[in-house]
């Protein structure tokens, strides 16, 4: 048999969906009661994150420099490598890159001859009063031919200066600026000097010379604030940006104050941002799951 459906105006004895829905009766959860203050307290909280940015953001170019200026894998096979380099040769190679200091001789020149052995000589003298501790090497002072081409024209000297312990990726552009002024004007049997290397070449593009952490977070913002306010299609696109400055910037503080009771990483400040920036995804993922976009 079947049960007959209920009469027009009698009370339905099943639960409506509100009535399924509602949680059971108790003391709110922490989430609950914490949003309820928050809530209750709007200005104050405002003042508060508005503060806490204001700080952070006087605070992050301290916090930068307070990072550890130095990157390792203790316990890989080219760590360790490096590091017995670096001992063994007072501080210079292992994971440091050289300056190359290059010459092309005229035709009819060679490698070998006294004149040219000279002006080697010469440049990597040069290079040593301009770089104290410089490890170097040559064809003047090997007098190994690997430091010469099939023709015997073109030779190189590799020179590996002491590391500058304020670079974090163990670049040294600071000696080849140097190197580069030392070297100018510098000819071997009426041939130029010319320097490259890692270094030098970064240098010469300018690539030293980049933008900081913060600024690109700025530019990353700006894009991130286009995508949204095309997903929004309005103000609210706002939202989410003024979350990720005050989550980097608040972020940037609390490192600082790491940075007093042990290392930290200087790709910190690049996860940061990242992560921060991250933040404006979660909205417009909402808003499309809406049916908005």
């Amino acid at each position: 048999m079947t049960e007959s459906a209920p009469a027009a105006g009698a009370p339905s004895s099943s639960p409506s969906f509100s009535q399924r829905s509602a949680p059971s009766s108790g003391a709110p959860g922490p989430i609950l009661r914490v949003t309820r203050a928050v809530l209750a307290h709007k200005r104050l909280v405002v003042c508060f994150w508005v503060v806490l940015t204001l700080v952070g953001m006087a605070s992050a170019g301290s916090a930068t420099k307070a990072l550890k200026q130095k990157f390792s894998v203790p316990g890989k096979e080219g760590w360790v490598t490096n590091q017995r380099i670096a001992r063994n040769f007072h501080g210079t190679g292992g994971n440091s890159a050289p300056l190359l200091a290059v010459v092309t001789l005229p035709p009819g020149q060679s490698a070998s001859s006294r004149t040219v052995q000279a002006g080697l000589r010469g440049v990597e003298a040069r290079l040593q009063r301009t770089l104290p501790g410089t490890r170097m090497a040559g064809f003047a002072s090997t007098n190994s031919k690997t430091f010469l081409s099939r023709d015997g024209r073109t030779t190189f000297i590799v020179a590996y200066p002491p590391p500058d312990p304020k670079q974090a990726f163990n670049d040294n552009p600071n000696a080849a600026k140097k190197a580069t002024a030392a070297l100018k004007g510098v000819t071997i049997a009426g041939a130029p000097v010319h320097l490259t290397g890692f270094d030098a070449l970064s240098v010469q593009s300018g690539g030293g010379n980049g933008p900081g952490v913060l600024l690109e977070a700025l530019l990353g913002g700006f894009g991130a604030v286009l995508v949204l306010a095309f997903v929004f299609g309005s103000f609210l696109a706002l939202v989410p940006m003024m979350m990720a400055i005050a989550s980097i910037l608040t972020t940037f503080l609390v490192v600082w104050g790491l940075t007093t009771i042990t290392e930290v990483s200087p790709i910190v400040q690049f996860l940061i941002a990242l992560i921060g920036l991250s933040r404006c995804r979660f909205p417009s993922c909402a808003r499309s799951a809406t049916g908005a976009c």
